[in-house]
């Protein structure tokens, strides 16, 4: 296969499906965009082979899917098994939510999401990064070198009509970056957490 990602044929296609994205990815996609969570870049309608990935992140080699109402029927399911077994040939791990889990129980998404980052921390280079120091943030080396690993943060939505001194948004729900404080085993802040909003 000559172009074995993002085939320059699929260019025109790639970036409709970007332009139409669903209610879903939109929500899921500012809080993964430009490296937001975690610090890994992740990118939009990415291609590998014939496959056009909703989101992927190169470094991990971590796809994530939304699944609509449209990957529920048989055809569609047999369809997705044959594409993870392609994926899977290339070390490529692909996590998957429904729009009903975007909408309704999106903590539990950057949950599963962080998990699965940290389950794909070994595929990265191991060479010590000092960005990861200057940022305060964990170092991925840590749990490849089998130190304990954290204790998942505390991940809360903070709408942006939220920030201190700000007006009041003429919107209430609009999409609202992330606030991690990182907790001890004990439940306690370690280190103190940041919050970034927009």
């Amino acid at each position: 296969m000559r172009f074995l990602y993002n085939n320059k044929r699929q260019e025109a296609f790639r970036r409709e499906l970007r332009a139409r994205s669903t209610p879903a990815e939109t929500i899921l996609w500012q809080f993964i965009r430009a490296k937001r969570f975690m610090y890994f870049k992740f990118r939009r309608q990415y291609g590998v082979g014939k496959y056009i990935l909703d989101f992927f992140c190169l470094k991990l080699r971590l796809a994530i899917e939304v699944d609509g109402d449209s990957h529920f029927n048989d055809k569609a399911i047999i369809t997705d098994r044959i594409r993870e077994t392609f994926l899977k040939k290339l070390d490529i791990r692909v996590v998957r939510f429904t729009n009903q889990e975007i909408y309704f129980d999106f903590e539990n998404v950057m949950n599963r999401l962080r998990q699965s980052i940290i389950d794909r921390l070994p595929k990265i280079d191991t060479s010590p990064n000092p960005s990861y120091a200057r940022r305060g943030t964990v170092k991925p080396n840590s749990f490849i070198k089998g130190e304990s690993k954290p204790t998942p943060p505390r991940i809360e939505l903070v709408p942006s009509h939220a920030r201190e001194g700000a007006r009041p948004a003429r919107f209430a729900l609009r999409p609202a970056r992330l606030r991690i404080d990182e907790v001890d085993a004990g439940g306690s802040k370690a280190g103190g957490g940041g919050t970034v909003t927009h």
